[in-house]
C-alpha cells in the first residue's frame, strides 16, 4: 500500500532532516496489530528531540495520530474496520507496573516507544531503497497509513465525533493527556488549591485546562511570551507572570498564592527550570516535571533545605494516564466545552509541515496539527 509520509533522516551537523516522500506500507498484520488511516496528527517537540538525536538512517516518527481503522489483526477485539480511533503510547502489558495499570511507567516504555523497536523495512519500505524504521510510540503517525500496536488504539466511536472534531483531538494521545494528566493524575490537584504552570506550549496550556477542570482557586501561567500568557487567560488561567529573573517571578508568585503554589508543573525542560519551580513552591508543595532537557542534564538539590521544606518533586510520564480511560474522560470534557483544544491549535496541510515547524520555533504556533 502506498502512503505519503514524512521520513526522518539521520541528522547532519546537529540538524534533523525531514522529507516528504511516498513509501510502501505492509498490509499483512500480526494478530495484535491494526492498520490505521490517519486523518490528522499533532506535532510534538518529542518528535524533534528524537530526530535530532537519531542514530539509524531513516525513521517514520509521529506519535499523536487520529484516524480510522482499515484492517485488524486476528487478535483484535476492541475495534473494527471503520471505527474512529485516537492513538496513544504502547506498553508491554506483562511487567509489574503494567499489571498494576501504571502503563505509562512500563519497564519497557523507552525501548517500545522511543527507540527502534522493529527491524529496518519491517513495516515501511520505498522504491528508492530506504527502509525506514517504524512503530515510533507504537504507531508512527507521520505516515498516512500505518500499522500500529493494538494496545495503543483508543476507540472513540461512541462519541459520534465529526471528522473535524476527530482531527482536533489527535494530540490527546500524548501532549494533551500529558499536560492535563500531570495536573489531574500525577499532581492530584484538588479543588481550591493553587497551581503554577511553567511553560505554555501545548502541554502547558492543557495543564491550565486541567487545573480549571479540577476547580483550582488560583491558576498562575508563567512564560516569556505575552501572547502565550494571553492565551492562557482564555482557557482558564486566573493570573499570569511574564518570566524573567526568577527572584521576581518568585516574589510575584508568592504574592498571588500567599506563600507559594500548592502544585507546580514544569514543562520547559532543563535542570534550572525544575530548580526554579522547586524553589518557588510552598512548603509541602508538589512539583511535577515533564520537560525534556539534554540526556546528560543533572539536577542538584541541597538535601537539608529540601528535607525540612516537605516539598515533593515528582517526575511524570504521559500524565500517569491509562489512555483507554483518560482519553475518553478528556473527550467528555471537550464536548462540554471544558477542554477547548480549538483555542490553542493551528492547522496545516500535511505537506506544509515545514511551515508548522517554523511557527513552533517562532513561538507563534502553540499546537500544530497536520491534516491529511
Amino acid at each position: 500500500m502506498k502512503s505519503p509520509a514524512i521520513v526522518s533522516y539521520k541528522p547532519a551537523d546537529g540538524q534533523f532532516i525531514w522529507k516528504l516522500e511516498e513509501i510502501e506500507v505492509r498490509e499483512d498484520l500480526k494478530p495484535d496489530e491494526v492498520l490505521v488511516e490517519m486523518v490528522a496528527l499533532g506535532l510534538c517537540h518529542t518528535d524533534i528531540f528524537v530526530s535530532t538525536n537519531q542514530m539509524n538512517d531513516t525513521s517514520i516518527l509521529g506519535h499523536e495520530g487520529a484516524g480510522f481503522v482499515r484492517k485488524i489483526g486476528s487478535g483484535i477485539t476492541h475495534c473494527n474496520v471503520g471505527d474512529p480511533v485516537v492513538l496513544s503510547f504502547t506498553y508491554c502489558g506483562a511487567c509489574n507496573l503494567c499489571k498494576k495499570t501504571d502503563v505509562s511507567y512500563c519497564e519497557q516504555f523507552t525501548p517500545l516507544n522511543m527507540m527502534a523497536c522493529e527491524s529496518e523495512g519491517e513495516t515501511f519500505s520505498s522504491t528508492t531503497g530506504i527502509k525506514p524504521i517504524g512503530k515510533f510510540f507504537g504507531h508512527s503517525s507521520f505516515s498516512k497509513f500505518s500499522v500500529v500496536s493494538g494496545k495503543l488504539v483508543v476507540n472513540v466511536k461512541d462519541f459520534n465525533l465529526t471528522l473535524d472534531q476527530l482531527k482536533l483531538l489527535s494530540p490527546l494521545g500524548c501532549g494533551f493527556q500529558t499536560g492535563a494528566g500531570s495536573i489531574l493524575n500525577t499532581g492530584n490537584a484538588k479543588e481550591g488549591e493553587t497551581v503554577a504552570v511553567y511553560g505554555l506550549g501545548g502541554v502547558g496550556i492543557s495543564a491550565i485546562m486541567g487545573a480549571k477542570i479540577a476547580g483550582c482557586s488560583k491558576i498562575v501561567a508563567i512564560d516569556i511570551k505575552q501572547s502565550k500568557l494571553d492565551l492562557a487567560l482564555k482557557v482558564g488561567a486566573t493570573h499570569t507572570i511574564l518570566a524573567g529573573d526568577n527572584n521576581e517571578v518568585r516574589k510575584k508568585l508568592h504574592e498571588i498564592t500567599d506563600g507559594g503554589p500548592d502544585l507546580s508543573f514544569e514543562c520547559i525542560g532543563g535542570p534550572i527550570f525544575v530548580q526554579n519551580a522547586l524553589d518557588n513552591a510552598a512548603n509541602k508543595g508538589r512539583v511535577v516535571f515533564v520537560g525534556v532537557g539534554k540526556p546528560e542534564d543533572v539536577l542538584n538539590i541541597a538535601v537539608f533545605p529540601f528535607l525540612v521544606s516537605g516539598k515533593q518533586l515528582i517526575a511524570g510520564v504521559e500524565g500517569d494516564s491509562v489512555p483507554t480511560e483518560f482519553i475518553p474522560r478528556l473527550i467528555r470534557h471537550y464536548l462540554k466545552g471544558e477542554f477547548p483544544v480549538e483555542e490553542i491549535e493551528t492547522r496545516f496541510p500535511f505537506a506544509d509541515f515545514e511551515k508548522a515547524l517554523a511557527g513552533m520555533k517562532a513561538g507563534t504556533v502553540t499546537k500544530a496539527i497536520l491534516e491529511f
